[in-house]
């Protein structure tokens, strides 16, 4: 999320690729995406904060809680092509609005926008 907020602190969606694929995150991805379910939807939204990548020193600074934007993690880029279901996108409403945990995403900001099964989205997909 650093790299993402130092490259364009001012825009309105994050790309966030990651490039260790975590199989914890693609394995919730996948459940979801294959059976959409209310426990999918919070595993996925745990497993996206628990892989570190949304964490960083100055998200309070830069994120106020009138702010909102789309976060993406795409861990999509670093997979094999042709299997199927190891990897995606997924995309999430973030809303600074609970700083008691400084530089720190919590659960209750994130919303679960959309999930893409075997899809890399990049910044030209969004307008």
């Amino acid at each position: 999320m650093q790299a993402a907020v130092a490259a364009d602190n001012d825009a309105t969606v994050y790309i966030i690729s990651d490039p260790d694929g975590d199989a914890d995150f693609e394995a919730a991805l996948n459940s979801f995406a294959d059976g959409v379910s209310d426990s999918g939807a919070l595993a996925l939204k745990t497993e996206a904060l628990d892989t570190g990548l949304l964490s960083y020193s100055g998200l309070d600074a830069n994120f106020v809680s009138s702010d909102f934007v789309l976060i993406v993690i795409d861990s999509e880029t670093n997979e094999e092509g042709t299997t199927a279901n190891n990897g995606g996108t997924a995309v999430f409403r973030f809303n600074n609005s609970d700083t008691s945990a400084i530089d720190t995403i919590s659960s209750s900001e994130l919303a679960r926008i959309g999930v893409f099964q075997d899809a890399a989205l990049a910044a030209a997909d969004f307008i």
